[in-house]
């Protein structure tokens, strides 16, 4: 499976933790993961196998409420609907330490999903408390997400570096774009 993106199955470039690597069909179930899966796991004190997630949605291990996870479900829609493949660095801290990560989606045909993602810094954890979060909009029609400078399709604010996932945790309110074309259309 890592052949289809180009890298190593057992090292991410720095010696020591394998990329994790897992595939989803277009119902996101997830229908495989690797053994770089398995290894990041057992380090965050998971209790069940890799086997244990197949034939399972992968949403249904997040937390719908989370921000984050709102624009990880854009951005799978996104690359299903046009192929392209999107790259994004995003913490993935524990109690005891800080992770920063990188991850590519890529479209794998037939609405499959192929999800590649490798740690690019560990370090202790310094302080346990949360950043304030941040808030953003988003149309519950068009799936665009207000920033600063205007209104963005999350891939496009992904893409663009125009937002970054950080240690803030984000919170997402459901509105309509002003000039959402498809609010419009559901109102027909």
């Amino acid at each position: 499976m890592a052949d289809i993106i180009g890298i190593s199955s057992s090292d991410n470039g720095d010696g020591e933790s394998p990329p994790v690597v897992y595939r989803v069909d277009g119902q996101d179930r997830i229908q495989f993961v690797n053994e770089g899966w398995r290894v990041f796991a057992a380090e965050n004190d998971d209790q069940h196998s890799a086997e244990d997630y197949i034939g399972k949605n992968i949403w249904a291990f997040m937390d719908a409420a989370d921000g984050a996870v709102v624009l990880h479900r854009h951005l799978a829609q996104e690359v299903r609907a046009t192929g392209r493949a999107v790259f994004l660095r995003f913490p993935c801290d524990s109690i005891e330490i800080e992770r920063d990560l990188e991850m590519s989606i890529l479209d794998a045909g037939n609405d499959d999903l192929v999800y590649c993602t490798r740690q690019l810094d560990v370090r202790a954890r310094v302080s346990v408390e949360a950043p304030a979060p941040k808030p953003f909009n988003l149309c519950r029609s068009c799936g665009k997400l207000e920033t600063p400078a205007g209104w963005f399709s999350v891939f496009d604010l992904i893409t663009r570096a125009l937002i970054t996932m950080d240690r803030a945790p984000m919170t997402i309110a459901e509105t309509t774009y002003p000039g959402c074309s498809a609010a419009s259309r559901v109102g027909e």
